[in-house]
């Protein structure tokens, strides 16, 4: 058993963050949750929409603009003198409009208790201009407040300025439109920007949270297993009017480069096996979906075309899928059947049409718990047997870290291969599914990292260009990402048939 130690050397001390890993985290947590994305953007720009428009109050401004001039008791009046006192007024001002006095000289005027309005003074700097303007909720208003300003302010501010003469020479009349023109379109932007904001920082967050294997170095890290090899993503192409056909080395159209990476981890499978003297061997998975039947399948096509005697039994009794996923029919009856004492080994058995040397013993129906099945006496009878007949016997179980059952198997085979798909489970789920082969005295071959991508930075594990797209689904808890097999044993392949 080799998966005593794993733990020890698991995860590094000191956590780095890569950033070219962060930004191919952020781009893929884009593409998972952009409708999310797209739901909050379109919610805050609605939200600063309509509270724009629930809120929004217009105003109206009227102005004028005097010459400021003071009569002195000598007869004539100095500019330098009225710039001053201009100046003075600007800075005067808004205290005269405190003043009680004014505020009732000037309600008094309009016919109104209090001033609805806002009243300002602004002196033109360097000159004896000076501006009144007023705010008021309708143009009228405040016109009217403008007007009663002027005739009461001289009045008022003679205590304080002096004799002072306001020279008209500009004024707005009433205002036909708010000088806050509503810009509604502009608060729908800014919510949007708001919640775009959001959805930045939680896919940074989302980044920096994510402890998942992306590489042969992270499997490293956190197993103390050998790394068979990796497998890049593909797909077959959809042929109208053609039959269901499972993604295998043996599909026309699929990429040479996942060819050649089966036969690798084939090749060093087949050294490790050969070195441990280990003839049956258990394909896992920690989780569903990650592609360990499709990774099963094809180790024991790819040992087939080696002309190697093999076998693939399917002991993943709550969702067989090899028959299907090979696009072959298959008897009436399954492993299962077999187990119950029900069929024969023979009434079960189904050979691939090509290959000779290959054979699957698949599962027909989804049993809801196999546990005694897995259990009996006959399964253990039944590996032994095909231990000795063949020369690989592989065996496809559920996922390791969902339920017990690759365990229960585990204690009848020589070997095991776990399959991690690239960048899916986290990393402590893996060392759960991991550990649970412990005691069972199974020997961890390695890993296998499955269906490989490149990131958007060229970062992650540089296939992508050869990815045509997602395997298909495993059923309820799990998938066998399309690839299909069949079994002939017993007889050398002709020519034609190695071909």
């Amino acid at each position: 058993m080799d998966v005593e130690k794993r733990r020890g050397s698991a995860v590094p001390e000191e956590e780095k963050i890569d950033f070219s890993t962060l930004i191919d985290d952020m781009w893929k947590g884009l593409l998972r949750y952009w409708w999310c994305f797209l739901a909050v953007v379109s919610v805050c720009a609605s939200l600063m929409y309509f509270y724009a428009r629930w809120t929004y109050e217009p105003y109206y401004t009227a102005y004028s603009t005097f010459t400021v001039k003071t009569v002195e008791s000598v007869g004539y009046s100095s500019s330098d003198y009225n710039q001053t006192v201009a100046k003075q007024l600007g800075e005067v001002f808004p205290y005269i409009l405190t003043s009680d006095v004014l505020k009732r000289k000037v309600a008094d005027d309009i016919g109104m208790s209090s001033v609805p309005g806002t009243v300002r003074a602004t002196a033109l700097s360097g000159t004896n201009l000076i501006t009144l303007s007023v705010d008021a909720s309708n143009g009228q208003l405040a016109y009217d407040i403008l007007q009663a300003v002027i005739r009461n302010y001289p009045s008022v501010s003679e205590y304080v300025i002096g004799n002072v003469e306001l020279g008209p020479m500009d004024e707005s009349g009433v205002p036909a439109s708010p000088a806050n023109a509503p810009n509604f379109r502009r608060r729908a932007e800014l919510g949007a920007l708001i919640g775009a904001a959001g959805c930045v920082v939680f896919l940074i967050l989302y980044a920096l949270t994510r402890m998942t294997i992306r590489s042969e170095e992270d499997l490293r890290k956190v197993f103390n297993i050998s790394c068979l090899g990796v497998i890049p993503l593909a797909r077959l192409k959809k042929r109208s009017g053609k039959a269901k056909s499972g993604l295998t080395v043996d599909s026309s159209g699929i990429p040479y480069i996942f060819i050649e990476s089966v036969r690798t981890v084939r090749n060093r499978l087949e050294r490790l096996a050969k070195e441990h003297k280990v003839k049956s061997i258990l394909v896992t998975s920690a989780l569903a979906k990650e592609g360990k039947s499709t990774v099963a399948a094809n180790l024991a096509l790819s040992l087939a075309h080696k002309e190697r005697k093999v076998v693939l039994v399917d002991l993943d009794l709550r969702n067989p899928s090899s028959l299907e996923a090979l696009g072959i029919e298959g008897r009436e009856k399954g492993i299962h059947d077999f187990l119950k004492g029900e069929a024969a080994l023979e009434e079960i058995a189904v050979q691939h049409p090509k290959l000779m040397n290959f054979r699957i013993i698949p599962g027909l129906h989804a049993q809801s718990d196999p546990a005694d099945l897995l259990s009996s006496p006959e399964l253990k009878k039944l590996l032994r047997g095909l231990r000795k007949q063949a020369d690989y016997v592989i065996v496809d179980t559920p996922p390791c870290a969902v339920v017990s059952d690759a365990a229960t198997i585990a204690q009848y085979v020589d070997g095991g291969v776990y399959v991690v798909l690239q960048d899916y489970a986290k990393v402590d789920v893996l060392q759960e599914g991991m550990e649970m082969f412990s005691g069972t005295g199974i020997r961890m071959l390695g890993c296998v990292l499955n269906a490989t991508t490149a990131g958007i930075t060229g970062s992650g594990y540089g296939y992508g260009r050869y990815g045509y797209g997602k395997y298909g689904a495993y059923g309820k808890y799990g998938s066998h990402y399309g690839y299909g097999y069949g079994y002939g044993y017993g007889e050398k392949p002709s020519e034609e048939q190695k071909q």
